[in-house]
């Protein structure tokens, strides 16, 4: 029982971390692509 613990808090810990990265990533992202695209789309207006 003990061996099925921590394969499971293993489990959900490097789940919770996986998780964790993918979102800090997505927001660094989306801000570096939010200003690209910003003056994209300012020289095209012009």
């Amino acid at each position: 029982m003990n061996d099925i613990t921590e394969i499971i808090f293993g489990l959900l810990g490097g789940l919770a971390i996986f998780i964790y990265g993918m979102n800090l990533m997505s927001e660094c992202l989306q801000k570096a692509a939010g200003e690209k695209m910003k003056s994209i789309l300012m020289v095209e207006e012009k």
